[in-house]
């Protein structure tokens, strides 16, 4: 099975799926996130992969677990899509990236009983983009600051809509040692 937006949406990403084995108790599917223009690529050789990742729907009748919606996990993300006239739940995992040839697509048919809303469109455009601009730092370092944040975050929770960003500078980047400690530097 192949779904796609509905007909008449123009996004920079295909929401094409593919099953991926036919039978499986959960359905399994692949979500393209090759930008449009790539897939129509009159070259192969100059296009030649597409880049998905695999999904797997949720038990029917599952309600998603709220930390995995809307982007907020950057390795999970479940996401609605339209099968039939049903919304269903599909698990999207950073793992199942994949790249296959891009020949497959001309072999399959699309079914237009599945489509993907623009909010779900915009969700995993957006999920793609946080997992490679996101911050990331060393785990011994989130590990030492465990407290700090989370004292941090009651109080932006409390009063830090006005804030536009929060910026942290790791100097050195090199791991601290632990007796060391850690001091702090406000410009």
């Amino acid at each position: 099975m192949v779904l796609r937006q509905p007909r008449g949406h123009s996004r920079g990403v295909e929401q094409r799926l593919v099953t991926a084995t036919p039978g499986h108790p959960r359905e399994r599917a692949i979500a393209d996130r090759t930008q449009s223009c790539d897939l129509i690529h009159g070259s192969y050789e100059h296009e030649p992969a597409v880049e998905a990742y695999v999904c797997e729907s949720l038990p029917i009748g599952e309600k998603p677990d709220g930390n995995l919606t809307a982007g907020k996990n950057p390795r999970t993300l479940i996401v609605p899509f339209a099968v039939s006239t049903d919304n269903r739940w599909f698990q999207i995992c950073s793992s199942g990236r994949t790249l296959f040839p891009r020949q497959l697509l001309a072999s399959l048919v699309p079914d237009d009983s599945v489509s993907v809303s623009d909010d779900a469109v915009a969700i995993l455009q957006r999920w793609l983009v946080n997992r490679v601009i996101r911050t990331a730092f060393p785990d011994a370092f989130n590990d030492r600051t465990k407290k700090a944040r989370q004292k941090l975050e009651k109080l932006l929770k409390k009063g830090g809509e006005p804030l536009l960003g929060l910026y942290i500078n790791l100097t050195p980047w090199e791991e601290v040692p632990e007796h060391r400690g850690l001091s702090r530097r406000s410009d």
